[in-house]
């Protein structure tokens, strides 16, 4: 009897990743009108692509916040105070915010869900002001291109509050959250088009941090990684605190907090862009890491790096940026993934000085996500997905698509199906290797959107193994 085998391995692997092409980090405003242009880019002493230092329209000692549209265009920047448009004029019906120029992280801007041209500005007090005004927001609508404050310092948390805040997306590619921490406890509210969650969700934090601007605690940086799912919180004590934990983007939900205490004057944080490694600083100047799994782990311990670095934020290039307060110099750390053992000085880098304060931006404004198996059987038909998102204000805002499946076989035309949305496209492969999926965005007019531009690597098996013989394949 001759033996049938009929042998098919199937590696099914869903991958989702960001854009890298995405600018809306590339303006950065902070310290005293001092800034960075990641949109002019130059080389120094080796270093090629470093931003060109500029001069900014903000005079502040620690917050601050920007926005740029896909393009790498302004579109607005603020302390917390006032708003300025993309000209640097102060935006209409911008001032009186009520964040506070020495607050952290005196607020970031949400894409509002469901709005092309609306925006949640989310701001927050600083401790040592003596007022109660909490957390507020307000609303920019930019449909006009200056843009102009429709709404203002709408509550929603009263009284003394931490200096810190962070938003990340939701899962669903629509929604947002938005996170804080004030005490014992981290506040989540849900940012969806019907607005904010009337009531945050309280997750206890363990620890209770008081709000004291005598020893400095409810001071510091609230931070995501890239990916949204890992977050950590510094409290800037005579005994600081760490906080890392876990986030559901799904549900909203922080888990496996955990913490460490010992360490003085602690201020600011910031993920490699895979989020394996957290970077620290002191804001007298001190450079420390560790690795997430290690602290979360129990492994808590920091790698005092022997940089004098008051604080970080992750580029747009992937590098880490460095600044140090009342100084011109900027520290780039090279290979953050590597846990920063290349790290730059360049002397007298910023046009003016820097403070405390780098801009805060919340995660992730534009994204294709592709779902697919990358590893399967040729002559079998394959469907990928394509979950193309945009959130916030496009100058060119996409509407088809065109897929090139890299085996040699005709372009897909132009689809408009569920552009933004989710397309679907099935392709058998009949021969094995190694195939590159790039997928081009057009907008109405049909034409290219090269930033948008996303490509996928797929590996086709024959699916064969050797057998006798003797034996029927």
């Amino acid at each position: 009897m001759k033996k049938i085998i009929s042998i098919f391995t199937l590696l099914l692997f869903v991958f989702t990743f960001n854009l890298n092409a995405q600018k809306q980090m590339n303006w950065w405003y902070f310290g005293n009108n001092s800034g960075l242009n990641f949109n002019n880019l130059q080389t120094i002493d080796g270093v090629p692509n470093l931003p060109k230092p500029i001069r900014g329209i903000l005079n502040t000692r620690e917050g601050c916040f920007t926005l740029s549209d896909n393009e790498g265009n302004l579109l607005m920047s603020s302390d917390g105070i006032t708003v300025y448009n993309k000209n640097n004029v102060v935006m209409a019906n911008g001032r009186g915010l009520k964040g506070n120029f020495s607050a952290t992280q005196s607020g970031i801007v949400i894409p509002m869900p469901g709005n092309f041209f609306k925006f949640y500005i989310v701001t927050v007090e600083a401790i040592e002001s003596g007022t109660t005004n909490g957390i507020n927001y307000s609303i920019a609508d930019l449909s006009d291109g200056l843009g102009s404050i429709t709404t203002k310092n709408v509550k929603l948390k009263a009284g003394k509050v931490g200096e810190n805040i962070a938003a990340v997306r939701h899962s669903n590619g629509k929604d947002y959250w938005l996170i804080h921490r004030t005490g014992r406890y981290f506040y989540v509210w849900a940012i969806t088009s019907n607005g904010f969650s009337n009531t945050p969700v309280l997750y206890d934090a363990i620890i209770d941090i008081p709000i004291n601007p005598d020893t400095r605690e409810g001071i510091g940086e609230l931070r995501f990684d890239a990916s949204g799912t890992r977050l950590v919180h510094i409290d800037c004590g005579e005994n600081s605190y760490i906080t890392m934990a876990n986030f559901n983007r799904s549900t909203g939900i922080i888990s496996n907090i955990k913490y460490n205490k010992g360490y003085d004057n602690l201020y600011g944080a910031e993920f490699s862009l895979s989020g394996e490694y957290v970077y620290i600083t002191d804001f007298r100047g001190a450079l420390y890491r560790t690795k997430f799994k290690d602290f979360i782990n129990g492994n808590r311990n920091l790698t005092n790096m022997n940089y004098g670095i008051s604080n970080i934020k992750l580029g747009p290039d992937k590098r880490i940026y460095g600044i140090t307060e009342n100084s011109r110099d900027l520290y780039v750390i090279m290979n953050p993934e590597e846990g920063g053992t290349e790290i730059k000085k360049f002397k007298n880098y910023l046009i003016n000085k820097a403070r405390l304060g780098l801009p805060v931006f919340s995660a992730s404004w534009f994204d294709i996500n592709l779902d697919g198996d990358n590893v399967f059987c040729f002559d079998i038909q394959k469907l990928f997905n394509v979950i193309i998102e945009t959130f916030g204000f496009f100058p060119k805002k996409p509407k088809y698509t065109v897929w090139d499946f890299g085996d040699g076989t005709n372009l897909t035309a132009f689809d408009d199906t569920n552009v933004p949305g989710t397309q679907s496209k099935a392709h058998t492969y009949h021969r094995p290797g190694n195939y590159k999926i790039t997928v081009k965005i057009y907008d109405e007019n049909k034409n290219e959107i090269p930033e948008m531009m996303q490509t996928f690597d797929v590996n086709v098996k024959s699916c064969l193994l050797p057998v006798n013989p003797n034996n029927q394949i």
